[in-house]
């Protein structure tokens, strides 16, 4: 509003009046304009008051009758989270829409409302000192401590990555035996092999049967188990019998009970 052209309160007040032209505006104006002009005598200017008392009627008479609500609302639908610094960041545009805080803060609302959101061993932790009574304190307080126990958890991180005291991330090598070799030197006895020893040779303990070795299964002389030859006819029978019928094995029964 141009100040050099309305000089006074009163002349600025009507020239804001002249814009409510419809709707809820108009009848609020009309109603105005009635009031003042009643209380004024016959040939004087009427008088509407400060612009400030205008100002404040006007912001009343429109402001949403549930603005409050739903800012109280918005404030305690905050969750916390961290860091510290960016929760109060959104917990203090709530707060001033409530008029929690401002000109006028009242402390014990807004520490009862942050004290219900801020994690449990923070709370702990403030109340084993001495608390906080204002609200910037108490925010302060709580941002410090938050700060803190993240710089302890990104710490804490930094050691399990290294691993444990005395780890190496290198990997184990398998192990090798030394190379040296002691020379094999020959006894009364024998050979003594140096080092490791001679490889076992497999093929000098597969001894060949003589015509005194005993067979374990048949007692029969000049051949070993494995190459028995009543092992290999019985195998034979046995497959034999396994493609025998039912009606085949029921007969070879009664047979063998005649017997």
């Amino acid at each position: 509003m141009n100040t050099g052209v309305y000089t006074n309160d009163n002349e600025r007040i009507q020239f804001a009046l002249g814009f409510f032209t419809a709707g809820l505006p108009l009848q609020w104006a009309t109603t105005l304009t009635e009031q003042v002009e009643s209380n004024t005598p016959a040939g004087v200017e009427p008088d509407y008051g400060t612009w400030t008392d205008f100002a404040t009627d006007l912001q009343k008479s429109f402001q949403d009758p549930n603005l409050a609500r739903s800012a109280y609302d918005d404030l305690q639908g905050i969750h916390w989270k961290s860091p510290a610094d960016q929760f109060f960041q959104e917990f203090e545009m709530h707060a001033r829409r409530c008029d929690y805080l401002g000109a006028s803060t009242n402390h014990r609302v807004l520490l009862d409302i942050v004290e219900a959101k801020i994690p449990s061993e923070t709370l702990t932790a403030i109340y084993m000192g001495k608390v906080p009574t204002t609200y910037e304190t108490y925010r302060d307080l709580v941002i410090n401590l938050d700060t803190n126990w993240r710089r302890r958890r990104q710490l804490k991180g930094g050691e399990r990555s290294k691993g444990k005291k005395g780890y190496s991330s290198k990997k184990k090598q398998p192990y090798v035996p030394p190379t040296h070799h002691t020379p094999d030197r020959r006894t009364g006895t024998g050979t003594t092999y140096g080092g490791r020893g001679a490889p076992m040779d497999t093929r000098a303990q597969q001894k060949t049967p003589t015509s005194s070795t005993a067979c374990y299964r048949c007692g029969k002389e000049g051949h070993f188990k494995a190459q028995c030859p009543d092992w290999e006819k019985g195998r034979q029978v046995r497959q034999m019998i396994a493609k025998l019928t039912e009606e085949d094995l029921e007969d070879l029964r009664e047979d063998f009970h005649k017997i």
